[in-house]
């Protein structure tokens, strides 16, 4: 480069900062390919999946909550959106399963591992089990964290 000339340069943080918020990256930072890469890896907030877990006792109000919250988050449009309830995944996957204290953790560990990939294809997740225990309620939030994400 000649003496005195002006390079131009985007810090990782103001790249991550683009890929958040969907923000224009210059042509002479890379090449499109790559920014469409980038883009597909790191969606924009409102393109990334997420999970809303509700939790309390049986007849507590929990799946209306989440049926209300579908509606609402199909009437905005732009994502799917899924509910687990999780009778219905311990149904669907394992009828057989009953309702002891390592059973009802296992079945969470299920729903946590089904609503982590749903959130990192994109979609609106709402969870609604039963999780009595604090042990449960933590992997789940573990295993959302570490499998659901898109470039946080």
């Amino acid at each position: 480069l000649p003496a005195g000339a002006q390079t131009l340069d985007i810090s990782g943080t103001e790249l991550r900062r683009r890929l958040k918020t969907g923000a224009h990256i210059p042509d002479w930072f890379t090449y499109e390919a790559v920014v469409t890469r980038l883009r597909e890896s790191y969606p924009p907030r409102n393109k990334q999946g997420f999970v809303l877990y509700l939790t309390g006792y049986y007849n507590s109000g929990k799946d209306i909550i989440a049926k209300t919250l579908q509606v609402a988050l199909n009437e905005q449009g732009g994502r799917s959106v899924s509910l687990l309830f999780g009778e219905t995944v311990r149904d669907d996957i394992n009828a057989k399963m009953g309702f002891t204290p390592d059973e009802r953790h296992e079945n969470l560990q299920r729903i946590s591992l089904v609503a982590g990939e749903l959130a990192r294809a994109g979609a609106a997740v709402i969870a609604s089990p039963i999780a009595p225990e604090e042990r449960s309620r933590a992997l789940v939030k573990d295993t959302v964290l570490q499998n659901g994400g898109a470039g946080g």
